[in-house]
């Protein structure tokens, strides 16, 4: 299922390994969010208390959680190259999938609880050669966010569903070096087959 999860960035103390260590791995994003939208009621009673049964359980296993979950690539954006200021402007969208989803019969969206993209911000170098190599390092690449669940479900206001974000980071697959990241974050494990990918 293809998920829009657009998130907050909150200030976060210590490195990414360490909270990423810390954290869970969320295969499918799409449990977290039935978990935080489920009504339950639909089906006879004994449906309609097994549904519950089940999402009180998740909610109650990950309550004030971390969770690492993948990230969407298409939501790290490259700007051209500004010859005057010597840079490309870098942009990291508020969302881990960037479309609207379905759950339950219902379109969802979500969204950051503050609002607006996670990273938005130029960087420097020393000239366009460097500058168009590092975009070209950055086209295969990784996304990780950390989001921080709390004790509670999160309302639905407006067909939206606002979560926290704890950390992320935006990894060049091919050497694993760190494109973005906050807080700050060594180096992944490099993937070699992403080197010769497109």
């Amino acid at each position: 299922m293809r998920l829009l999860l657009a998130l907050v960035l909150v200030p976060a103390l210590g490195r990414l390994p360490a909270m990423a260590d810390e954290a869970r791995r969320v295969t499918h994003v799409d449990e977290l969010v039935w978990a935080e939208t489920a009504t339950c009621d639909k089906g006879d009673d004994a449906q309609r208390r097994q549904c519950k049964r089940v999402r009180d359980a998740w909610l109650a296993a990950h309550a004030g959680a971390l969770l690492l979950v993948d990230g969407e690539p298409d939501a790290f954006e490259i700007g051209a190259w500004n010859l005057t200021k010597k840079s490309l402007s870098i942009k990291l969208a508020g969302c881990i999938r960037c479309k609207p989803i379905e759950v339950d019969g219902r379109k969802l969206r979500i969204v950051p609880a503050r609002g607006g993209a996670l990273y938005d911000d130029a960087k420097a170098f020393p000239d366009e050669a460097a500058a168009v190599a590092w975009a070209k390092l950055a086209k295969n690449r990784r996304v990780e966010v950390i989001v921080k669940l709390p004790d509670k479900r999160v309302p639905v206001t407006g067909g939206a569903l606002a979560l926290e974000v704890a950390g992320y980071r935006v990894i060049a697959a091919c050497d694993g070096s760190i494109l973005i990241a906050s807080p700050p974050s060594p180096p992944s494990a490099p993937d070699p087959k992403a080197c010769a990918a497109p």
